[in-house]
């Protein structure tokens, strides 16, 4: 049993010619048909009714040039309300991440938790290797070096050389108790 081809109202049967050479105007083998042409063939030769509405409008142009400016600027809104959102994510995943090392006090038993820098990488991974602050003593024996790398992952204003007020200020970064 042959199956129907589906056909527009308007449209004429038509039999197109393969053209193995030209492979790239498949769609365009239908306008034998038409005295005025889309350029957006329907596969069987007769434009879509939308595309009709479309091309009578005289100021297509305009009206193509309105749309992409339209979804360039939803684009961009979507891209911008992204970034928003991921950085609201980043935040709150820091904010808890401190509360969970907060409670766990010292570190001793239960380990603090690795909290990510602000770009998203972790201290412990590559390519900065620094030492895993798992409890108070790893952190109070940073070297002075350490601290500074750690200070500008997390983004905490600091001053290299006092050592002690950015051991303070990493402690209270993390969520450790001094």
């Amino acid at each position: 049993m042959a199956r129907a081809a589906f056909r527009t109202p308007q449209s004429r049967p038509s039999t197109p010619t393969p053209n193995y050479a030209n492979h790239r105007n498949a769609f365009n083998y239908g306008q034998e048909f038409n005295s005025v042409s889309t350029g957006i063939e329907h596969l069987l030769g007769t434009p879509i009714y939308e595309h009709k509405l479309v091309n009578a409008n005289s100021s297509r142009p305009l009206y193509e040039r309105r749309v992409i400016e339209l979804r360039q600027d939803m684009l961009g809104l979507l891209e911008t309300q992204t970034q928003k959102f991921l950085a609201n994510i980043a935040d709150l995943t820091q904010m808890v991440l401190k509360k969970i090392n907060h409670y766990r006090i010292d570190g001793p038993a239960t380990p603090f938790v690795i909290m990510p820098f602000a770009d998203g990488s972790i201290p412990n991974k590559l390519p900065h290797l620094l030492p895993p602050l798992t409890n108070r003593h790893i952190i109070n024996h940073l070297t002075p070096e350490q601290l500074v790398r750690y200070c500008v992952g997390y983004g905490i204003a600091h001053d290299p050389r006092n050592v002690d007020l950015m051991l303070v200020d990493l402690k209270a970064y993390i969520g450790c108790k001094a």
